[in-house]
């Protein structure tokens, strides 16, 4: 994710920058499709069918997106029979409930009320 006006060559270490390690931990949770495949594994492991079934998100793109995710310590998988089972990381589920926290506590009245038919 390196930014146009940035500097460096590879992408950096420094926080402050637009090509940084907080740039790409954002870019990465803030893809609608990654963060909807996040969310369907939050509570337990799931296949690539599941994931499918339960976002409505074509195969390719839940692929693609998967492979992201693992790449970058978001998900982790392992082979159970025929099948490849994602997981969330442990790190990043502690994450997303201090997210929700802080959403419940500071953000809620701020955002427009959910439409989307899903029940919390």
């Amino acid at each position: 994710m390196k930014s146009n006006s940035c500097k460096c060559k590879e992408g950096c270490s420094c926080r402050n920058c637009r090509c940084g390690p907080y740039a790409l931990f954002f870019d990465v949770l803030g893809n609608e499709t990654r963060l909807s495949i996040l969310l369907s594994i939050s509570e337990e492991e799931k296949a690539v069918t599941r994931i499918i079934e339960e976002t409505g998100i074509e195969q390719t793109h839940v692929s693609h997106s998967l492979a992201q995710l693992e790449k970058y310590g978001f998900v982790k998988s392992e082979k159970k029979g025929k099948y490849r089972m994602y997981a969330l990381n442990m790190k990043v589920g502690s994450l997303l409930k201090l997210i929700d926290s802080h959403v419940e506590k500071y953000c809620r009245k701020y955002g427009k009320p959910c439409s989307c038919g899903v029940k919390q």
